[in-house]
């Protein structure tokens, strides 16, 4: 098992196959899907192909950035999967197009158990995501988008120095979405 970082009340780790019956249960909340739609997958087969992907074109990709991919977040103390996080060029976004993502942008985000949220643990990975990211020579700019509404994810952009950046119309959403940046300085 990969260890990407630890934080002090955290650790972000590769997913391994094992991982799939977690993220089926994490999408399984219809509170933590609430804006943002659909599950990554409809099987425990589409989770174990989305984390065999994950592995080609993050983890083993000596191209990519080592901070690059999707990261299991677990509590250190009791190794209890909280969610995850994910830090990935900009354009690697579905809808980089819409949202005016740029080369040499790098998109964050996260995804948590509701029994988690309010907690701290978002803002915490986030917050060590976004300065090991800030300080890659090719990072350019940190950015995130959310649904307007989602004010406890927007509320962890600004927390990371993020600041909102224009609204944006997402393909099959009702609801508008906000890009946040934070442009790298120096």
């Amino acid at each position: 098992m990969t260890t990407l970082l630890q934080t002090p009340r955290l650790r972000l780790r590769a997913f391994t196959p094992e991982d799939a019956p977690r993220l089926a249960a994490l999408d399984a909340d219809t509170d933590v899907l609430r804006y943002i739609g659909q599950p990554m997958a409809t099987s425990l087969q589409g989770y174990e192909e989305f984390i065999a992907a994950l592995e080609q074109k993050y983890y083993a990709n000596k191209e990519s950035s080592p901070l690059y991919g999707f990261w299991a977040a677990e509590e250190r103390e009791t190794g209890t999967f909280l969610g995850w996080y994910l830090l990935r060029p900009a354009l690697d976004y579905r809808f980089a197009k819409e949202a005016e993502y740029e080369a040499g942008q790098v998109e964050i985000g996260y995804r948590f158990h509701h029994a988690v949220w309010g907690k701290g643990y978002a803002t915490e990975g986030a917050q060590e995501l976004v300065r090991r990211a800030l300080m890659e020579e090719r990072t350019k700019a940190i950015v995130s988008l959310a649904l307007v509404e989602n004010r406890a994810s927007t509320r962890v952009m600004e927390k990371c120095g993020l600041v909102p950046d224009g609204e944006v119309v997402l393909p099959g959403y009702a609801m508008r979405g906000i890009r946040y940046k934070l442009l790298k300085t120096a």
